[in-house]
């Protein structure tokens, strides 16, 4: 099946918010690389999903249902983001040139939001997440802007690495944690 990625993620129109420009300001670790996300990434897109996705792999369905199904979820997410974040942007993560995990960011007056953050599975537990993590709290730092996020509340890792660096819980629903780093935490190493 053929995935088609919104216009906001096909680089057609990169939005004033997030440009190469800023892009250029977020100080990465060595080797890393955000790289705006193209339609010959669909495929590895769909493939990180379905590896945040682990639950759905457990439903007692036909193969080819589970992955439509899989797929539909995709493509209910991206519509979701292009609906309710129309200025974000979708961004391959690479680390020494290989792609590793995708990152979506939505930049305000006064916050930046990280939208979606995801890791290959193969390239977890290496600390990635957390370098991005803080370099994007170097760069809201300095721009002195609040770094917003939500986790889902099954996320047990993420929420413990989130609160590690610093974010604390501003809202609650039903299925997310909204949390918030302001910059009064000093980034540790």
């Amino acid at each position: 099946m053929a995935l088609r990625l919104s216009p906001r993620s096909k680089g057609a129109s990169i939005n004033t918010s997030i440009n190469s420009l800023v892009i250029n300001q977020i100080h990465l670790p060595a080797g890393f690389l955000f790289r705006l996300a193209q339609p010959d990434d669909s495929q590895f897109l769909l493939t990180l999903f379905r590896s945040t996705r682990e639950h759905l792999l457990l439903l007692p369905l036909p193969k080819l249902q589970l992955e439509l199904l899989i797929s539909q979820q995709f493509l209910l997410q991206q519509s979701h983001y292009a609906t309710h974040y129309p200025l974000s942007s979708n961004f391959i993560i690479q680390f020494n040139l290989k792609s590793v995990g995708k990152i979506t960011l939505d930049e305000s007056s006064d916050s930046l939001r990280i939208i979606d953050l995801a890791i290959n599975p193969e390239e977890r537990n290496k600390g990635y997440g957390k370098s991005i993590i803080r370099a994007l709290q170097s760069y809201v730092l300095c721009k002195k802007v609040t770094l917003i996020l939500s986790v889902d509340l099954q996320n047990a890792l993420a929420k413990k690495l989130y609160l590690e660096l610093g974010f604390y819980i501003n809202d609650i629903s039903e299925t997310h944690e909204q949390m918030v780093w302001n910059g009064k935490d000093k980034i540790t190493e």
